[in-house]
């Protein structure tokens, strides 16, 4: 009964029957509300009288603590008796006088809210008391985020606030983040956090240095002078060689600096200068490490038939970035299909009737025959080579070839009815 109520409320609700208007203060009214407290989560409660009035209010919450985020009335938020024992989670609706109750924040303890800090909705009375705020971080609660400006640079809130984490460096005052010894301290572990610092500490190789040894991604906020440092931004490249994006345009036109980083990756080729992507003599000789280092070279060396070839013998896996005359060209091809066999799926459509290509293609993987064109699909001798190897690619064979009798003499004796091809390595009469 209870279920159907609700449920004819709500399409009142939601279809505006006039003839239910909840805002228009009624016994009816207030029981239906207090009976069906789901409503509350339904209805658009903006302006409604009904939380401006402390009976209902207090017969609400009653029934449904957690609707204490629509009530207005002040004196019902302030009532402590309401809100004796209260979850966590509501504190931030309460009243200003709860929220300067120092004995009801005590009361919450660590368990009880995680990272869920309720602190942050106290009063800025409780904010701005050293002594109360001393006490929570003694208890070991993380309330620096939420102090008031006034007390942020007391030292001793500020060193016990770091003690307990290292990530309230971010919101000490300007003046406190020019602080070498309360950067470096914050630095350990927490690389990143070189973007709160002043700018003179980010230029400063001591307070860097311990920032970089266990996050290097505080790099990115390091100084340009240190960025220009070769030896720094080889340390850190060694962990992390992405980092090299940061280093200084100097660093990456530098043949010697490059060539150390690309021994950790060499697709990072990408992030040299302009003019080492354009030297024809630096990527060939980095062409003998590995072929794919061609992809991200200069476009005006991606058609250069040497370096192609010699790309193709270092293991380049594709041709997708070079002009159709390279994609076109059988032997790069045939290279390329020995280097990544499944590059077939990206080879140019004249290779797909070029049976020198597809002989190699279908010897790689029989199921390739899938992608012969033109004449070549009735090819008798690529359909024998396909199914010789797996008889299931007999369904991508032509329609004529699946009723050539040499073909056929490989399938097994079919039961009735069924489209399922076993695999028969050898025609019937065959077998050794």
């Amino acid at each position: 009964m209870k279920l159907l109520i609700t449920l004819i409320l709500l399409v009142k609700i939601v279809l505006g029957d006039s003839a239910v208007d909840f805002k228009v203060k009624t016994e009816e009214n207030r029981a239906l509300i207090l009976e069906q407290k789901a409503l509350v989560d339904f209805y658009p409660f903006e302006d409604n009288p009904w939380f401006e009035d402390e009976k209902f209010a207090r017969e609400l919450l009653d029934k449904y603590i957690y609707a204490v985020r629509f009530i207005k009335n002040e004196k019902v938020l302030n009532d402590k008796g309401l809100f004796q024992n209260m979850h966590v989670s509501i504190y931030g609706y309460t009243g200003e006088t709860i929220r300067s109750d120092k004995e009801i924040l005590l009361s919450f303890g660590k368990k009880d809210f995680s990272s869920y800090q309720p602190f942050q909705y106290a009063s800025q009375s409780l904010k701005k008391d050293r002594a109360f705020v001393n006490t929570l971080l003694d208890r070991g609660e993380n309330v620096y985020p939420y102090i008031d400006e006034s007390i942020k640079d007391d030292e001793i809130i500020v060193q016990k606030s770091m003690n307990l984490s290292v990530l309230n460096y971010e919101y000490l005052p300007k003046k406190l983040r020019k602080n070498k010894a309360l950067t470096i301290q914050a630095m350990k572990g927490y690389g990143y956090l070189l973007q709160y610092a002043d700018e003179s500490l980010k230029d400063d190789i001591d307070v860097v240095s311990v920032g970089l040894s266990d996050d290097t991604s505080g790099i990115e906020y390091a100084s340009s002078r240190l960025k220009d440092n070769s030896e720094l931004m080889l340390k850190v490249i060694k962990k992390s060689p992405y980092i090299v994006k940061y280093a200084s345009l100097r660093l990456r036109d530098n043949k010697a600096f490059m060539l150390e980083v690309l021994k950790k990756n060499f697709r990072f080729v990408k992030y040299a200068s302009n003019r080492l992507k354009k030297d024809k003599d630096y990527i060939q000789m980095l062409l003998y490490k590995n072929g794919d280092i061609l992809l991200d070279a200069d476009k005006s060396l991606h058609n250069d038939m040497t370096l192609i070839a010699l790309a193709l013998d270092n293991g380049l896996h594709t041709l997708s970035f070079a002009s159709e005359e390279i994609q076109k060209n059988r032997k790069f091809a045939l290279k390329l299909l020995s280097n990544n066999h499944r590059s077939i799926q990206h080879a140019h459509q004249s290779l797909y009737e070029d049976p020198i290509y597809m002989h190699q293609a279908i010897k790689e993987d029989p199921f390739y025959i899938d992608y012969v064109q033109g004449k070549l699909k009735d090819n008798i001798d690529l359909a024998l080579m396909a199914i010789k190897q797996n008889v299931q690619v007999y369904i991508y064979i032509s329609d004529t070839l699946q009723k050539n009798s040499l073909i056929k003499a490989y399938l097994p004796i079919q039961e009735e009815n069924t489209h399922f091809i076993r695999p028969l390595l050898k025609p019937k009469g065959k077998q050794e």
